[in-house]
């Protein structure tokens, strides 16, 4: 389900041939491609895994050929998304099994709200608690400055 956005980071510098608000449209017709061409609930079904896998390749070939947004709200929100993505990548499913796999007296509004909600928490902490403090070592470790001091610590005169 990478190859979509593999496939997009590839094709960052296409030239954009239609608004950005056209978007929207899009995916929303994928979606409505992708549900009518699923067959039954299990989604490790062959037929349905091919159907995800190509939905996904289409979105990640149409990416490109979209301006990017540029309304602020847009914007920032789109910037947050793209910061926690991994969290959420990791926690939507088990957030949506928690919150739908169990309490079947909730009304589904309650069960989707507490889904977005859960998963956007557990995103926010720990990529505060995990990703951003490796990123800031990563930063800190590969500093032209760390690079040169080792690089001076290991060139070691008297061959061993």
């Amino acid at each position: 389900m990478f190859l979509g956005g593999a496939v997009a980071f590839q094709l960052r510098y296409s030239p954009r041939r239609f608004p950005s608000w056209c978007w929207p449209i899009v995916v929303l017709a994928l979606i409505l491609l992708r549900t009518s061409l699923l067959r039954g609930v299990d989604l490790h079904a062959p037929w349905n895994v091919g159907v995800n896998s190509v939905i996904c390749v289409l979105l990640g070939l149409s990416i490109p050929f979209f301006a990017e947004a540029r309304t602020p709200f847009l914007a920032s929100g789109a910037r947050a998304v793209a910061r926690y993505s991994y969290g959420i990548y990791l926690f939507h499913v088990p957030m949506l099994v928690l919150c739908f796999g169990h309490y079947p007296a909730v009304p589904p509004a309650i069960k989707t709200v507490g889904w977005i909600a859960l998963t956007a928490g557990v995103a926010w902490g720990l990529y505060q608690v995990i990703e951003e403090p490796f990123i800031q070592l990563g930063k800190r470790l590969t500093s032209t400055t760390h690079v040169a001091a080792s690089m001076v610590e290991s060139a070691d005169p008297i061959p061993r």
